[in-house]
C-alpha cells in the first residue's frame, strides 16, 4: 500500500479563539478550513512553551520528562522514540523547515531540517528568525524538487507582527491542493502554544510582562495552553469534537492512519492515544469512551529540575493549576468560567474534586521521580565506570540543589567506589538524615561551609547542579569556593559528567557570560542578513529606556 504523505503546520503563539485584541487569536484560516478538516476544540500542549511543547509532539512523551533544564536539553534518542526515527523505520524521507534559530538549534535531534539548497537567498541557517513567507518558498522549492515519496514535511510558523499570517496559510493549503497533493495527504494545522488574553493585563512577550515578573511561558490558564488543531486525511468527516485531548495524542493518531507501529519497544511507551476513534466510530466504544472520559491531561512550566514549576491538571470541565512549592494552588470549572477567572479551589462543595487533583499530582509526581532517578543513575553508571582505572578513596559531593540527582551520584558512587569515604555538602533543613541513603555518609550542613577557614583537599570533587545558568546556582556557588580536590566532575541532569579541568571557566559567572555571548553573535549575524532586525531592536531598547 502507498504511504500516505505528511503534511505538519505549526504556528507559533496562537490561542484557540479571537479575541478581537492582538496577533495571537485563531487565525481565519483555521475556521474556514473546518468545513475541510476534523477540528478538536480542546486539545492541550505539554507546555506553555515552544521547545518543550515541541519535543511532546514529536514523542508522545510529556516534556517533563525529557529534560532536567532548558539549559542541557538534548533528546536521549537511546531512550525513547520521536516521530523522525519511526517513520524512517518505514521509508519516509523527513524535511523540517523552521523559522525559529532556537527551534532549528534545540530540536535537530527530533527532526532532519531541511537541506540548506532550498533556502531562498533571503535566509540564512544562523538568523534569529526566518519570515513567515520564506518559511512556505522553502517548501515550494523543496516540492519542486520532487522529494522523495513518502515524505515527512514539518512547517513552523510565527503568528507574533505577521498580519498575513492568516492568508500566508490559506495560500499553502492551496497550493497543496494546486499540485494535486491534497487529497492523499495527511495533513495537520495547530500551534504549539497559546498566549495569555489581554484581559489577564499581560498584552505582550516584551516589557509589561517583564515587569509583571510573569513570562507568558509560565502560565497554564487555557488561553495559554489551548490550541487550534485541525486534522485533515483521506475519507476524514469534517466536524468539530469536543473531547479534552493531547498532542501526546498525535503521533498515535499519525502511526494509526499509516497503519504502522513501533519497530520495538524502548524505555518509555508513548502516552497518547489515536483520535481517529473518535471520528470513526459512531457510536463509540466502550473503551474509547471509558479513555477519553476520565484520563488526566497534564501541561507543564518548566523542565523537572527547574524553579518556580507549576502544573496543570484537567479533567472533563475541571482545571487544576498548582505550584510544586506548594505556595498556589487553583481550580476552575470550565462549564461555566471558560475564561478561568473564578478560583473555586476553596470552596467547600470542590473539596473531592480537589483532593482527587492532589492525590493525582503527588502520584504523579513520585512516579516521575522514581523513573528519572533510575534512568540517571543508571546513565552516571555507565560514567563512573570510565573512571574506575583511577582509585579515589575520598571525595565531596556538593549538593548545590536539593532535587534527586545528588542521591542518584551517592548511589553511583557507592556501586562504583563501593570503599570510597563520601562528605555530603547539603543543606541539612531540606534532607531526612535518617534515609538511607545516608548510611556511612558524613554530611555537613552548606550553612556550616561558610564559617570553616581550612577545610581540607580531597581527591575528588563532585558538584552536583540542577541547572548551571539559573541564578541560584550564581547566588550560592561562591560559598564553596574553597572545597577543593585533585580532580573536579560536574554532573548533569542526563547523567553525563563533567571534568573541570579549569574551574575559571565553568563558574556560573563564566557559564552565563558565554550564553549572553552567544545570543549577542547571532543577533549581530542577523542583524547582517535582515538589516531592519537592529532598527527594531533599537527602537524596542529605547522605549525601555525613556520610559
Amino acid at each position: 500500500m502507498k504511504k500516505k504523505n505528511i503534511i505538519w503546520i505549526v504556528v507559533d503563539c496562537v490561542r484557540n479563539y479571537q479575541s478581537g485584541t492582538d496577533d495571537r487569536d485563531k487565525l481565519d484560516i483555521m475556521y474556514e478550513l473546518e468545513s475541510e478538516f476534523a477540528s478538536f476544540d480542546n486539545m492541550m500542549v505539554s507546555a506553555p512553551s515552544s521547545i518543550m511543547s515541541a519535543a511532546n509532539f514529536f514523542t508522545s512523551i510529556p516534556s517533563y520528562y525529557l529534560a532536567g533544564n532548558y539549559s542541557q536539553f538534548k533528546f536521549d534518542n537511546e531512550s525513547y522514540w520521536c516521530i523522525n526515527d519511526i517513520l524512517k523505520e518505514y521509508g519516509y524521507k523527513n524535511h523540517a523547515i523552521m523559522n525559529a534559530y532556537d527551534c532549528r538549534s534545540m530540536l535537530n535531534d527530533f527532526v532532519d531540517l531541511v537541506d540548506d539548497k532550498f533556502l531562498t537567498k533571503n535566509v540564512r541557517p544562523t538568523m534569529m528568525r526566518w519570515p513567515n513567507k520564506d518559511v512556505t518558498k522553502i517548501f515550494n522549492n523543496l516540492l519542486d524538487s520532487e522529494p522523495q515519496d513518502p515524505s515527512f514535511h514539518f512547517l513552523w510558523y510565527n503568528t507574533r507582527l505577521d498580519p498575513n499570517m492568516s492568508n500566508e496559510i490559506k495560500g499553502l493549503i492551496q497550493d497543496i491542493k494546486n499540485r494535486e497533493l491534497f487529497d492523499d495527504s495527511v495533513i495537520i494545522v495547530t500551534a504549539d502554544h497559546g498566549y495569555p488574553d489581554r484581559e489577564r493585563g499581560l498584552v505582550s512577550d516584551g516589557w509589561d510582562l517583564l515587569k509583571a515578573g510573569i513570562p507568558h511561558d509560565i502560565l497554564l490558564t487555557n488561553d495559554n495552553i489551548n490550541v487550534p488543531f485541525l486534522l485533515y486525511y483521506p475519507g476524514v468527516k469534517p466536524g468539530k469534537v469536543n473531547n479534552l485531548v493531547s498532542t501526546e495524542d498525535i503521533i498515535p493518531t499519525l502511526m494509526d492512519l499509516l497503519d504502522i507501529k513501533l519497530p520495538f519497544e524502548k524505555k518509555l511507551p508513548l502516552f497518547g492515544k489515536s483520535l481517529i476513534p473518535l471520528l470513526d466510530k459512531d457510536p463509540l466504544s466502550d473503551e474509547v469512551l471509558e479513555f477519553f472520559d476520565n484520563r488526566v491531561i497534564r501541561s507543564d512550566a518548566r523542565f523537572s529540575l527547574q524553579k518556580d514549576r507549576i502544573t496543570s491538571l484537567q479533567k472533563n470541565n475541571f482545571h487544576y493549576i498548582a505550584k510544586h512549592d506548594g505556595s498556589s494552588e487553583e481550580l476552575y470549572d470550565t462549564s461555566i468560567d471558560p475564561k478561568e477567572v473564578n478560583n473555586i479551589a476553596s470552596k467547600s462543595e470542590n473539596e473531592k474534586i480537589v483532593n482527587f487533583f492532589r492525590g493525582y499530582f503527588k502520584e504523579e509526581n513520585q512516579k516521575i521521580l522514581r523513573i528519572q532517578k533510575l534512568n540517571t543513575t543508571n546513565k552516571l553508571n555507565i560514567s563512573f565506570n570510565n573512571l574506575k582505572n583511577t582509585k579515589f578513596n575520598n571525595c565531596y559531593v556538593i549538593a548545590f540543589n536539593q532535587s534527586y540527582l545528588y542521591q542518584s551520584v551517592i548511589e553511583s558512587l557507592k556501586t562504583t567506589f563501593p570503599d570510597i569515604e563520601i562528605t555530603l555538602i547539603i543543606d541539612i533543613n531540606e534532607i531526612n538524615q535518617k534515609d538511607s541513603i545516608f548510611e556511612n555518609i558524613t554530611i555537613v550542613s552548606s550553612e556550616k561551609i561558610l564559617d570553616l577557614k581550612n577545610i581540607k583537599k580531597k581527591e575528588l570533587v563532585i558538584e552536583v547542579v540542577d541547572d548551571p545558568i539559573s541564578n541560584n546556582f550564581r547566588d550560592i556557588y561562591q560559598n564553596f569556593r574553597n572545597i577543593k580536590g585533585h580532580k573536579v566532575l560536574r554532573v548533569e541532569w542526563n547523567g553525563k559528567i563533567n571534568i573541570l579541568k579549569y574551574k575559571l571557566f565553568n563558574t556560573p559567572k563564566i557559564l552565563k557570560l558565554k550564553a549572553d555571548l552567544r545570543k549577542i553573535v547571532n543577533k549581530i549575524k542577523l542583524g547582517i542578513n535582515e538589516p531592519t532586525y537592529f532598527i527594531n531592536e533599537l527602537t524596542r531598547v529605547s522605549k525601555k529606556i525613556f520610559k
